[in-house]
């Protein structure tokens, strides 16, 4: 499919600006370097996505999410013209996603597990399934199967961090995806709390370190937010023009949407996803399930989306990820909120790359579906502690755009 966007080469991120010094080079194959992350260190699902092998190429995936894992799901997995996935990339309101999504097919305002669910000796049944994560090492056959064999009667839904590339390997052409798309400066926030709040990443490092060293290279988990999310804007473009029946690059139906726009008007969000998915919801039905689904509300709720698909995951949690999943997934909420971490030289950079990634895009579908509005200027534009420790950071070589620093512009 020609449509699919190119994006812009992690190598031409950090020479934005002249570039940096030989060592900081990002390279596709992610030299494994300690060095380069001193003084601080986080696990390998965070540092070093593995490089998945798919029909397209390569894709990264954390490193809890084994290729064999990815294999036997492709090989075994028997995708329904049913299925309904709601997926984006991580802290991008996914959980709150998948909530509204399995009250809409459900047409209750709480969270009542889909249909029985599916039995996997877990504490509790799940009514959205999390595939790649639920299928971790020594399991995945099992939980394939159990999911093969779940009544035909009712849609299954799953949600997904998963690149397009593999949703489509997991989906029919007639299998509905709705992708939910967050402002990435506030996904990036969001990142850096969940990776130092999660044991599994052993990640210490302050905001700056994570925004140059990890997020803005493409490092974070899921690879590259303009690649991820970008692929998915473009093919839902391509959907509106032509037909879906391209038998050599066949792709789910996809509805795409912006998490703030979500935020501005929750019950408008909530009849657009009914109506993609063939469902109808009247407007005070709408609100009622927009209330059950607000954060205040989902905090609260001791039925946690996606906790089963932690816990399931081989490789992935702990105990101490397990037990404090709702805290860690469904933080804060909101939007704007990285105007409270962003200096004024961190969001010129971002802002820079950000340009920088759409002008190498698709400018007539892709570059305009991602020109979202930042919104006001930083909070901290006059803070000179916040100065200070970008300047200490960067002598130390650990970001910033000092000399002896990584330039990451």
């Amino acid at each position: 499919m020609s449509s699919f966007a190119k994006m812009l080469p992690e190598t031409e991120i950090v020479d934005l600006e002249g570039g940096g010094a030989v060592d900081n080079q990002i390279t596709e194959d992610l030299p494994d370097d300690d060095a380069l992350f001193a003084p601080y260190t986080y696990s390998r699902s965070l540092a070093k996505p593995t490089l998945s092998k798919s029909a397209k190429g390569f894709t990264p995936f954390p490193s809890s999410i084994d290729q064999s894992v990815l294999d036997e799901i492709t090989k075994t997995f028997k995708p329904r013209d049913s299925d309904i996935w709601i997926v984006s990339y991580p802290k991008s309101g996914t959980t709150w996603g998948a909530e509204i999504l399995s009250q809409v097919i459900t047409g209750e305002s709480n969270s009542a597990p889909l249909g029985g669910g599916i039995a996997l000796g877990l504490t509790s049944e799940e009514h959205v399934l999390w595939l790649e994560a639920l299928c971790g090492k020594g399991v995945a056959e099992e939980v394939i199967a159990s999911i093969n064999a779940m009544p035909s009667d009712k849609p299954r839904l799953f949600k997904s961090h998963a690149p397009l590339e593999f949703i489509k390997l997991w989906t029919t052409s007639k299998s509905k995806v709705v992708y939910l798309a967050r402002n990435p400066k506030d996904v990036c926030v969001s990142m850096w709390h969940h990776s130092r709040s999660k044991k599994t990443f052993n990640y210490e490092g302050p905001f700056n370190h994570f925004l140059n060293q990890i997020f803005l290279p493409g490092r974070a988990e899921s690879g590259s937010w303009w690649s991820h999310v970008g692929t998915y804007f473009a093919t839902e473009n391509w959907q509106a023009v032509v037909e879906n029946d391209d038998d050599d690059d066949p792709a789910p139906r996809l509805f795409c949407l912006w998490y703030e726009q979500m935020l501005r008007a929750p019950a408008e969000g909530v009849q657009g996803i009914a109506e993609f998915v063939g469902k109808s919801v009247s407007m005070v039905k709408a609100e009622e399930i927009a209330q059950a689904c607000s954060f205040s509300s989902m905090k609260k709720s001791e039925i946690s989306m996606g906790v089963q698909g932690c816990s399931i995951q081989q490789d992935g949690g702990g105990e101490g990820d397990v037990n404090n999943f709702a805290s860690s997934q469904i933080r804060k909420g909101g939007a704007g909120n990285w105007k409270d971490y962003f200096t004024v030289r961190q969001n010129e950079r971002f802002d820079k790359i950000h340009q920088r990634q759409l002008d190498c895009g698709n400018t007539a579908g892709l570059g305009h579906n991602l020109m979202i509005d930042f919104g006001d200027e930083v909070k901290g534009a006059d803070s000179q502690m916040n100065r200070m420790i970008e300047l200490l950071e960067g002598d130390r070589g650990v970001g910033g755009d000092g000399e002896g620093g990584c330039v990451i512009n």
